[in-house]
């Protein structure tokens, strides 16, 4: 997959407990997108409910208790799974 001008990128999980990753966030200068691997080991685009996705992210990992952090210019956001 060819996409310009990544600014950063991170693979998270699902889930605390989950063996691998399934999202790919991909960081651009005034968006975000999450890819993930649906059933046929494919990435598509996809939407994770409170995730800022019109802001570039300049950090995102995953958290204990199934949550995430995403970190913009003027916010940092926990985000339940």
């Amino acid at each position: 997959m060819e996409l310009q001008g990544i600014k950063g990128m991170w693979s998270l999980r699902s889930s605390t407990d989950d063996p691998f990753d399934t999202f790919l966030v991909v960081s651009f200068i005034s968006e975000t997108r999450i890819l993930a691997m649906n059933i046929e080991d494919e990435l598509e685009e996809t939407e994770i409910e409170g995730f800022c996705s019109q802001v570039q992210t300049l950090f995102c990992h995953d958290a204990v208790f199934n949550q995430l952090v995403q970190v913009g210019f003027l916010t940092v956001l926990l985000i339940n799974l």
